[in-house]
């Protein structure tokens, strides 16, 4: 009897830590969505607004930009960290519950998603070569976001003569 207390327990704690997880993570990659619609929005309108010299809307829809960008950002910051919580009661749950010692590949590693990405560096706040952190989508979600936000202050002060 009281087993199954813990089973169903544990079972509250791990569907309470995916459905955290899940949510932060699907509520990250939908703002990243929702951003490069966005930001190709401002860059078309910042493009036909070029094309026809009405260089003080290239000027506003730049900033509009810049200022998405660095939202996004925060954004992104903050979603990655939520989902990490989630994660570590998953890794938690999976080492101490879900997948036994015992529980192992050939080589004899422990098995468990969560513990493989720990093993292989793949997890937040860890030190990783600069090869793995390449994989990360994080580095990939930042990166192409500043890259927006730099192109569009680039686009704001630049003026073009015609004649």
């Amino acid at each position: 009897m009281a087993e199954s207390k813990i089973d169903d327990l544990a079972r509250m704690q791990f569907d309470y830590a995916w459905k955290w997880f899940e949510f932060h993570a699907r509520q990250r990659m939908v703002m990243f969505n929702y951003y490069l619609i966005i930001t190709g929005i401002f860059g078309n309108a910042a493009i036909l607004a070029f094309d026809a010299e009405y260089y003080s809307v290239v000027a506003l829809v730049s900033l509009l930009g810049i200022v998405t960008s660095a939202g996004f950002i925060v954004f992104d910051y903050r979603n990655r960290s939520m989902a990490a919580h989630g994660e570590a009661v998953l890794e938690k749950l999976e080492g101490d519950l879900l997948f036994p010692q015992d529980f192992t590949d050939e080589s004899g590693q422990r098995l468990g998603p969560m513990l493989i990405e720990r093993r292989e560096q793949m997890r937040e706040g860890q030190p990783r070569p600069l090869r793995r952190e390449f994989l990360k989508h994080k580095w990939w979600i930042r990166g192409l976001s500043r890259t927006a936000e730099e192109v569009m202050r680039l686009f704001a002060g630049r003026r073009h003569d015609r004649t």
